[in-house]
């Protein structure tokens, strides 16, 4: 079980310092910063799609930060 956890955060570590590192051609502007966690967004989807609980907690996080991406677009 360990040795699974520990390849798994492994993957887990990986992957975002992959998506890192294609985050930084939208550091120029907030509407490409949001596309990529949008980009972000379909990925982790995909991944836990197979989990229910995960997949509705998930969805609400993901509710609540559409309410904060219309708030922060509203607000400029």
């Amino acid at each position: 079980m360990r040795a699974w956890r520990g390849a798994w955060g492994a993957w887990g570590g990986w992957w975002w310092v992959g998506s890192f590192f294609g985050l930084l051609p939208y550091l120029g502007s907030r509407e490409g910063f949001f596309c990529w966690l949008d980009e972000q967004r379909a990925k982790v989807v995909e991944l836990v799609s197979d989990f229910p609980p995960l997949r509705l907690t998930l969805s609400v996080f993901f509710l609540l930060w559409d309410r904060v991406q219309q708030v922060l677009s509203s607000m400029s």
